[in-house]
């Protein structure tokens, strides 16, 4: 595939959302830029994965199976 796209004047580029969806790339993807030859390599950052990347969708909070220990009731003495 190849497509044009512009450099905004704050030097930013927007990719086609067709591409974004096909690799994966979301709001706050980390991506490498590389030099190569006469041009440049744009690739998303491995080795950091969102929560929502792993799971399909970040994981829930479920206050019922939460461990909680009430640290102001505990006696020093007691083992």
């Amino acid at each position: 595939m190849v497509v044009v796209i512009k450099i905004d004047k704050q030097g930013r580029l927007l990719l086609p959302k067709e591409i974004g969806e096909k690799y994966h790339l979301g709001e706050g993807t980390e991506m490498v830029v590389t030099e190569a030859g006469d041009g440049i390599n744009l690739s998303p950052r491995k080795g950091k994965k969102r929560l929502a990347d792993v799971f399909g969708q970040a994981p829930s909070f479920d206050p019922a199976r939460a461990l909680a220990i009430d640290i102001a009731n505990l006696d020093d003495d007691e083992p």
